[in-house]
């Protein structure tokens, strides 16, 4: 399941990927830790493998709105963004509408 969204947009339908998808790939991991970078999460090997296998295991956009929403909170780090992560998969994905603050 954790590949399951990375696979099911290989038009080869698995195997060996292209040189078109590496590079998106690619480009999407530098997206990814770059937004890192830029939200104050911890620059070493170890978050910056977390992040990689968190982008395995969810959408793009998924991972990319938790950083941010993780920075908002003044909470980059990885513990915390888990959780949002979590949160969106309970719900089926992020939902805007939704104050998760009114419990």
């Amino acid at each position: 399941a954790a590949e399951q969204a990375k696979t099911e947009t290989d038009p080869s339908g698995g195997g060996f990927m292209g040189e078109n998808e590496a590079l998106r790939i690619a480009e999407e991991h530098r997206q990814v830790l770059d937004l890192a970078e830029q939200m104050g999460f911890p620059r070493n090997d170890y978050t910056r493998k977390a992040l990689i296998d968190l982008y395995s295991q969810y959408p793009l956009a998924w991972l990319l709105e938790a950083m941010e929403k993780a920075a908002a909170a003044d909470a980059s780090n990885l513990r915390y963004l888990r959780g949002i992560l979590a949160s969106y998969q309970r719900q089926g994905g992020p939902d805007e509408t939704r104050d998760t603050d009114a419990s």
